[in-house]
């Protein structure tokens, strides 16, 4: 019974324990499901209470309103007395009362502040901060939520400014920032200039007005007072406003009482739209006017004039000096060849000293520009200038000159052997000297005998001056009634000296004589006096007077004799001798190496000292190895499954076949190609090339169609345009064999395997005509250069374009892109480059600081352009003209004629498309000069519309930066007027959009009605989504009815000033001689 009794007594304990566990086990799981439910109820508060916080926010607006509501309500309680209602009335309801703030209308009016991503100008970012502040004024905002809104604003490179500001103040325990003074204050120290302020105020101090206009130059004198808190009085700033404007302007208000900056910007006004109607005349320029404004109480110094003590020919030599100086000392000073005394001694025309000749002078330089002062021109009288046409007339034979052609004065020598004394070289010799032409020495000649100005075909070649197409071609005749055509021109500038420039217009003819003839056309515009005797030349330039000397003579450049025998160092029985007596013979082998011959004209000194310097990088062929193994190869991946083509090599004749096996031995000598068993081939054939030779090439259509095509971007010439804005100076780099100089990726060498008649063989360097090699070779460029690109490098294969702001940069720059390719041990083609020039050739546009113009090479294709017969010559004029419609504005609409003649069916050439095709080839005569963007200006839209087609011009101050046009076809014709301006400046903002998107721009356009375009109340499912596209972008929308529309009719208005025409009445300048003996107006004259 008692082992039973404990059996019994175990069995209910361990029944007890385990009803115990359960039950613990229950216990947790209603613990944690209540702890769950807990977690869930505080969710859902937290949800609660950020949705009534918002409701708050919401609700602030309304706050006053339903503060007002219950005070008035509570103020006309009969039950409160007056005191009560008064005291009621706290915070923002008494300060409404008692400063009488706006009503409630204005309350609701919402502001928006733009955001900031640190990038602004130093006045923009100004500007933006006085909107805050303003915002901050409007809303009342309270000071501890100024920097949490002011932090919200902030984008991009700002915004993590400010987060590096907060972490810096975190790690080093000091307080945060959070009053909008110190935030300022820290924004002003790290956006702003530190010698902002000084910059500002130089502005302000050195500002002119210059070819401004007096309300943009009041504009920015306002702007300026206003940013320097100037402090000066009402004269104060008006003398300094006076002071910037033109000296025209100022001439004109001297009698005028101005007493503030208003007043004389009002008369300035004035003045300058009575200047748009009067024709003026700067005497201080020329030396007749000069003279007449000087008195003649000075006598004339007869110490610059000379006479000749020999007469030409013989006679009378009285006779040949009648002409007697006049001055205002009458007689005293007037000389006859009977009584002078002729100044026997001897004088420098190199250094202008007495007491020795030339040859003898101890000057080592040679002076050809002699420059006197202002002083010494205004001690001349008037009577120097004028002769008595009575005294001459009797002396004078007149000649008529020939009726055709153009006469050109014809000199046999430009020298001539001296004959007796210092002065006879002068006697028989024109003017001659030695001038700067791009840094090049160059011979000129000046001869009043010349009817033309002529440039040298040789000069314009040799130095690749710009031409253009004479605008009124015409014939030169020379001796024997033999003529040659005048057809181009061309503006060259040179140095007289080291500081006096020239810019004049020539024609371009093959003349040996000298580089450059300056005839007639110059001495009569720049108003030159020659005296004869001392065969010297004067002129004014920029206030000074100028002598140019002539050169006794031009050496000419000694030339290396061709036919020269070279001198030996042993013949032939002493060499033998002395290779019996040595037992080592060291051989000295001449070999030939690439010289500076032609290179030395065409590069400056400094990029030929670079050079110097990489003399490894130009060799004359690419080195008999294979290139280094660099990290991008060119990779052939096949497609999964396809057949290997296996073609048979082409036939060839015998001249052929030797041609082909001379280019294979020669890549089999330089390691290019090895002989192969590859499974493929595909044939080898020539091509020619424009120099008459022979180019090996490879038809790899076959192993093309199954190669699996990769797409690395090519990049776009717009691109590359932008980002050489500013730039100043050019160098272009061509590759020599760019694709040889790329690796196959090893194993894949059979796939480029080609046959030829004696075998097959395959490639180790990258071949022509794979269909992924532009894009392997874009790849390895774009690594190799990736440093610099977008800084001062452009790639475009094997083009590699270096631009610079300064010409220190530039050859820096270029030091750093050479170092690279020889780290890479990349090759350059010397002759197909170019190096520090101002203007450069790259993919058929010419580059310089002043834009984009297009290539007189490609504009002559086109304008030599025959008049087409079929549909494939208009096509193949088409897509020639294309490739510039940049340059025509309304090009779509221009072109549309020709474009229906190419749809399919009869060819039909119609009148409409001959007049297109012949406007087309005018405007690519003179195409305008398209300026590169400039992202820190403002950017200007004109748009314009027609049935036929759209066109915009996209500018920046007035000047042209690309030209937008489309054909309408369709419905599109059916628009209406607004609709096609509508759409017209959608498209244009469309196409540009990269450049008008990031910044406010201005919006031109003739249609009146585009002015309410935000205001309509209802628009249509067309013009809903053109207005949806429009709120992208911010913009000033301006109306410019037909000529008043600068913008749009900028190109054409500048031709027609080209061609206005205007009357001049002969005799009308004497009248001013008699100013001052006038009896009325003398004394009024004299005084002024």
């Amino acid at each position: 019974m008692q082992l039973r009794s404990r059996a019994t007594y175990a069995s209910m304990s361990s029944k007890k324990t385990s009803s115990n566990q359960n039950a613990d086990t229950i216990r947790l799981e209603e613990i944690s499901a209540t702890q769950q439910s807990h977690q869930d109820a505080i969710i859902q508060l937290n949800s609660k209470l950020d949705e009534i916080m918002k409701l708050l926010e919401k609700s602030q607006e309304k706050r006053p309103i339903e503060e007002e509501i219950t005070s008035h309500q509570f103020r006309q309680s009969p039950n409160r007395s007056r005191e009560e209602q008064d005291n009621f009335m706290m915070g923002n309801q008494r300060r409404a009362k008692l400063f009488e703030l706006d009503d409630d209308v204005t309350k609701k009016v919402r502001l928006e502040v733009a955001e900031f991503y640190g990038k602004l100008n130093p006045t923009a970012f100004l500007d933006w901060i006085m909107s805050m502040e303003d915002y901050f004024d409007w809303y009342a905002m309270p000071e501890n939520r100024k920097v949490r809104f002011v932090k919200a604003k902030l984008k991009g490179a700002a915004r993590l400014w400010w987060h590096n500001i907060e972490n810096q103040a975190h790690r080093t325990g000091q307080p945060p920032i959070d009053t909008w003074d110190e935030m300022k204050l820290k924004m002003k120290e790290h956006f702003l200039p530190t010698d902002y302020e000084q910059l500002m105020y130089t502005k302000l101090f050195s500002l002119k007005q210059g070819t401004k206009s007096v309300e943009e130059y009041t504009e920015e004198f306002h702007e300026l007072s206003i940013r320097n808190q100037v402090r000066e009085s009402d004269a104060q700033l008006a003398a300094r406003y006076k002071a910037g404007l033109r000296m025209e302007i100022q001439l004109e208000m001297i009698a005028a009482h101005t007493y503030t900056v208003d007043d004389v910007y009002q008369l300035a006004l004035k003045i300058e739209e009575g200047l748009k109607f009067r024709v003026f005349r700067r005497p201080s320029s020329q030396i007749g006017s000069t003279f007449s404004n000087r008195t003649a109480s000075k006598p004339l110094s007869t110490s610059n004039f000379r006479t000749p003590n020999h007469v030409n020919g013989g006679g009378n030599t009285q006779q040949t000096s009648n002409v007697a100086y006049k001055n205002g000392n009458k007689g005293k000073n007037s000389m006859s060849n009977g009584d002078r005394k002729v100044d026997v001694t001897p004088l420098c025309f190199k250094c202008g000293g007495h007491g020795h000749y030339a040859v003898v002078c101890p000057t080592k330089s040679l002076h050809f520009c002699v420059e006197e002062p202002e002083s010494e021109l205004e001690s001349y009288p008037k009577e120097e200038e004028t002769y008595n046409e009575d005294e001459v007339s009797e002396e004078c034979d007149y000649y008529d000159g020939m009726t055709e052609g153009y006469s050109l004065v014809v000199r046999p020598l430009l020298t001539v052997p001296k004959v007796k004394g210092e002065e006879d070289w002068r006697r028989t010799s024109i003017f001659q000297t030695r001038i700067s032409c791009q840094g090049r020495l160059c011979t000129m000649i000046i001869d009043g005998g010349s009817s033309l100005n002529i440039a040298s075909q040789e000069l314009v070649e040799k130095l690749n001056l710009k031409t253009e197409r004479h605008p009124n071609p015409f014939r030169v005749a020379w001796v024997y009634d033999t003529s040659i055509p005048v057809s181009f021109r061309c503006l060259v500038t040179f140095l007289f000296g080291k500081d006096f420039e020239e810019s004049v217009w020539c024609e371009v003819l093959p003349i040996k004589v000298s580089h450059i003839l300056l005839g007639r056309p110059w001495l009569f515009d720049r108003k030159v006096q020659h005296d004869g005797y001392e065969n010297t030349y004067a002129l004014i330039h920029n206030g000074r007077k100028k002598i140019l000397r002539p050169m006794k003579e031009v050496p000419p450049i000694k030339k290396s004799d061709e036919n020269a025998q070279p001198k030996k160092v042993l013949t032939m029985c002493q060499f033998e001798n002395e290779s019996k007596e040595t037992e080592v013979i060291f051989a000295l082998m001449a070999r030939k190496v690439e010289e500076f011959k032609e290179q030395d004209k065409e590069y400056p000194a400094n990029a030929r000292k670079i050079l110097d310097d990489f003399p490894d990088l130009w060799p004359a062929e690419l080195p008999n190895e294979l290139p280094p193994m660099r990290d991008v190869q060119h990779a052939i991946d096949l497609i999964p499954g396809a057949s290997l083509p296996n073609l048979p090599a082409y036939r060839m004749n015998p001249t052929g076949h030797a041609e082909l096996k001379r280019q294979v031995d020669e890549l089999l000598t330089k390691g290019f190609i090895r002989e192969s068993l590859s499974p493929c081939g595909v044939p080898a054939l020539l091509t020619p090339k424009k120099d008459g030779s022979w180019r090996m090439c490879v038809d790899s259509r076959a192993i093309n169609k199954i190669t699996i095509k990769y797409r690395f971007p090519i990049p776009r010439l717009d691109d590359m345009l932008d980002m050489m804005v500013g730039s100043v100076i050019f160098s272009k780099i061509d590759l020599r064999s760019g694709y040889h100089q790329i690796r196959i990726r090893p194993g894949d060498e059979w796939k480029t395997s080609f046959k030829t008649k004696d075998g097959l063989y395959e490639w180790l360097v990258m071949p022509f005509g794979l269909t992924n090699a532009p894009s392997t070779f874009m790849r390895i460029m774009t690594q190799v250069l990736k440093p610099f690109i977008g800084r001062f490098v452009v790639v475009y294969f094997d083009d590699i374009l270096i631009y610079s702001r300064s010409c220190e940069d530039h050859e820096e720059h270029l030091k750093q892109v050479m170092r690279t390719l020889r780290a890479e041990k990349f090759y350059i083609n010397l002759k197909k480059c170019t190096f520090m020039s101002p203007s450069v050739v790259f993919l058929g546009f010419v580059v310089s600081s002043k834009g984009v113009e297009t290539d007189p090479e490609k504009i002559k294709a086109i304008v030599d352009w025959p008049v087409p017969t079929n549909i494939h010559e208009v096509r193949s004029f088409h897509g020639m003209a294309t490739f510039y419609r940049r340059f025509i504005r309304n090009f779509s609409s221009i072109m549309a004629p020709i474009t229906e003649c190419m749809k399919p069916g009869l060819f039909i050439w119609t009148k409409a498309a001959n007049k297109a095709f012949e406007e087309i080839k005018s405007k690519m005569v003179n195409p305008p000069i398209l300026r590169l963007p400039d992202f820190e200006k403002v950017f200007e839209v004109a748009c314009d519309a027609s049935h036929v087609g759209i066109g915009a011009v996209l500018s920046q101050e007035g000047h042209p930066v690309a030209f937008f046009s489309e054909k309408l076809n369709g419905a599109k014709k059916k628009y209406s007027t607004y609709d096609l301006e509508f759409y017209a400046v959608v498209q244009a903002i469309r196409h540009w959009q990269h450049y008008l998107s990031y910044k406010e721009f201005v919006l031109y356009s003739d249609h009146e009605a585009l002015r309410y375009l935000n205001s309509q109340k209802k628009l249509n499912s067309r013009h809903a989504k053109w207005s949806s596209f429009l709120q992208l972008f911010t913009f000033n929308l301006k109306h410019c009815a037909g000529i008043e529309n600068k913008v749009v009719d900028a190109l054409s208005r500048k031709a027609l000033l080209l061609v206005n025409m205007s009357t001049t009445t002969i005799g009308f300048e004497e009248l001013k001689n008699c100013y001052d003996n006038d009896a009325d107006f003398g004394d009024v004259y004299s005084s002024l």
